[in-house]
């Protein structure tokens, strides 16, 4: 059984279909997942961030400090729509969708204000030996 909710798959496949799912409604539903991956790992903090905050990261289930902002170093509209693709061209089979969705997953919590750089150029702001470029050279690598 999956741990993501049955609308993103619901969405997907009506989308598949021919109906007229708008984009954003996926881009919400996979938000939701990236929730999900929030409350279950551990989650780097920004250089900036470990500074101020004294800590490294945000345990599972542990409270982000007040003044964080997740930042998601694959964007997630790119991630959306290379799940459109996925879903339409390639398999509709709910582990490798679940797959893909956490494989992809890779973000950490900033100081916006600080650290204002965005996506793929915010990578910087995390401690290199926390860094997970292998995630985007694959993404980027299997893109459809």
């Amino acid at each position: 059984m999956s741990k993501f909710y049955d609308t993103l798959y619901n969405n997907l496949r009506d989308l598949s279909n021919g109906d007229n799912i708008p984009r954003k409604h996926i881009n919400i539903m996979l938000r939701d997942c990236d929730e999900i991956l929030k409350e279950e790992n551990t989650i780097q903090l920004s250089i900036s961030a470990r500074k101020k905050h004294g800590k490294g990261a945000i345990e599972p289930n542990e409270a982000v400090p007040k003044g964080l902002y997740f930042e998601h170093v694959i964007p997630v509209r790119e991630r959306v729509e290379e799940l459109i693709k996925i879903f339409g061209f390639k398999t509709k089979d709910r582990e490798i969708i679940d797959e893909f969705i956490s494989t992809t997953f890779y973000g950490f919590y900033k100081i916006k204000d600080l650290e204002p750089d965005e996506e793929y150029d915010s990578e910087k702001y995390i401690h290199e030996s926390f860094r997970q470029h292998d995630k985007i050279t694959n993404f980027k690598d299997n893109i459809l």
